[in-house]
C-alpha cells in the first residue's frame, strides 16, 4: 500500500494497524476518523476489514 501511495505522489500522514473485535474501543481508529472529520486527510486506504 505504501508503494501504491508513493506511485500516486500521495503523502502518508498516518498509518494505523489495529487487530481486534469490532465492538472494542480503538483509540487509533478514533484518531483516524477525527483527522478525516477535520479534513486533515483526503484519502483512507485499507487492506482488509476482517481478520
Amino acid at each position: 500500500m505504501r508503494d501504491y501511495a508513493v506511485r500516486r505522489g500521495w503523502i502518508i500522514s498516518m498509518q494505523v494497524k489495529e487487530v481486534g473485535s469490532g465492538a472494542s474501543q480503538r483509540q487509533l481508529r478514533e484518531k483516524l476518523l477525527e483527522a478525516a472529520r477535520c479534513r486533515e486527510i483526503d484519502v483512507v486506504l485499507l487492506w482488509r476489514l476482517d481478520s
